[in-house]
């Protein structure tokens, strides 16, 4: 073996694919073969990368020399002199609570104790040890179970923060570099265990296919892989570029999209800009599965005005006319008190201030969407703004009578999916002014207005 062809072609993933160069990494240290050997070359290469080692070891708290491995990891960083943490959680409880197998409650607990404490560690990049070898299995599980373009990409060398320098080694130069660097490891036996769903495509499946169908089914994946990586990066490409195009608006808390727009995309690039919107809304929380985006295809093609897709609970998407809105399927009320003088601003980015106004001006001329005029003597207690409640009536300046505003927004075609956020300035007596669109006919000015207040909206049109 040449360790410094090794080394080197290490160096070349961590820092030309990985983009680890002076970074602060976080190591993920089982103490088996995989981690030891990606600690052990963080370790000697760490001269030419230029950056900081932080370990951590997750005791999973399934095997009985679990403490065992806790403390030949610990050993290890200490005899480099490199800073070494340690969390231990329950996958047995996580697993029985939320109904999940060993291995994904496993997976799930790890990745949460991990990224806790990279957080608190400050640190750039998680170091993970998979390799070729964990790359075949995961793009032949991904086939078996069922899996779009993206699950035949298999894993990355650099995905957000999570890094894999040892992605295109073979675990059998893995396993001879320790050897020739005399490096002992941890072994756990239940990576033996056929039980495990992944075990049985390692020990069972992926065998029979090397002996009865394809001997190099291993490099068939991988070509699929990288084939498919390429195929997927440039679609998402594109489909970054289409929704810069067709977004009509976007929030924390929503993002639109003209529906007409989105149609003229052939149907796969139609379904990675929902897809796109659905991640970027959510901050990665929801990964749109292949059903989840079938019903939302079939909907803004049927268009039928109203039609709510929940998404995984706390997310929604709304057809509204030509829009397909995406969504938190809670609208948040908001309701705060304003006096004379003062300014509420509102998180969405818009402000109303209110204050006193001269008798003197001309108030027709004066007034318009984002501005009224009213007699404050018609008042009653104190000034609020909300928005829009179930059950809310006002009377519409010159309409000569009440009518209720869910019947007011349909007549004057609101978007639904704007009748939450539109703010309504109120009053003990009543709703004084449906902001951006109509004045109470009760508080409008006349010759007998001896005190004036002016409400005025600053920010995008409602």
């Amino acid at each position: 073996m040449n360790l410094d062809a090794l080394k080197q072609k290490f160096l070349n993933n961590l820092i030309e694919k990985c983009g680890a160069y002076s970074q602060r990494i976080l190591v993920a240290f089982s103490g088996g073969p995989d981690s030891t050997a990606l600690l052990h070359l963080l370790i000697r290469t760490r001269e030419k990368w230029k950056g900081e080692l932080v370990v951590v070891h997750v005791n999973h708290s399934l095997r009985q020399n679990a403490s065992d491995d806790e403390a030949f990891c610990r050993q290890f960083c200490e005899g480099y002199n490199i800073p070494f943490i340690t969390r231990k959680v329950n996958v047995l409880r996580h697993s029985k609570l939320q109904k999940l197998s060993i291995e994904m409650a496993a997976r799930e607990l790890r990745y949460k104790a991990l990224f806790e404490v990279f957080e608190k560690e400050k640190c750039d990049a998680v170091a993970l040890g998979h390799h070729r070898d964990d790359q075949v299995e995961t793009v032949l599980g991904n086939i078996v179970r069922g899996t779009g373009l993206r699950g035949l990409t298999g894993m990355h060398f650099q995905k957000e923060n999570k890094i894999r320098p040892l992605l295109d080694f073979q675990q059998v130069e893995i396993l001879e570099y320790l050897g020739a660097e005399n490096i002992s490891y941890r072994v756990d036996e239940s990576n033996f265990e056929t039980a495990y769903k992944r075990n049985k495509l390692r020990h069972n499946l992926l065998p029979l296919l090397q002996q009865k169908y394809n001997p190099q089914i291993a490099d068939a994946l991988i070509k699929l892989s990288r084939l498919s990586h390429d195929a997927e990066e440039y679609i998402v490409t594109q489909a970054k570029e289409a929704l810069d195009i067709i977004i009509i608006e976007k929030t924390h808390t929503k993002i639109v999209l003209d529906i007409d727009s989105l149609r003229h995309y052939f149907v796969v690039l139609q379904k990675y800009i929902l897809r796109l919107v659905i991640e970027v809304l959510t901050k990665n929380q929801v990964i749109p599965s292949y059903s989840d985006l079938d019903r939302i295809y079939t909907c803004l093609h049927a268009k039928k005005n109203g039609t709510r897709i929940p998404l995984h609970g706390k997310w929604e998407v709304l057809i509204d006319r030509d829009l397909l809105v995406f969504r938190q399927s809670t609208i948040k009320d908001f309701d705060q008190p304003i006096k004379v003088g003062q300014a509420f601003e509102h998180n969405n980015g818009w402000r109303i201030t209110i204050e006193k106004s001269s008798t003197e001006i001309n108030f027709l001329k004066a007034s318009g969407r984002n501005c009224q005029f009213i007699d404050q003597n018609k008042i009653k207690g104190s000034i609020g703004i909300r928005n829009a409640r179930v059950g809310d009536s006002f009377y519409p300046l010159g309409a000569g009578g009440s009518k209720s505003i869910s019947n007011y927004f349909t007549d004057r075609k609101v978007l639904l999916h704007k009748r939450a956020e539109i703010p309504i300035v109120y009053c003990d007596a009543g709703i004084i002014w449906i902001v951006g669109y109509h004045l109470d006919e009760r508080f409008k000015i006349t010759n007998q207005t001896t005190s004036v207040l002016k409400l005025e909206f600053e920010g995008k049109n409602l």
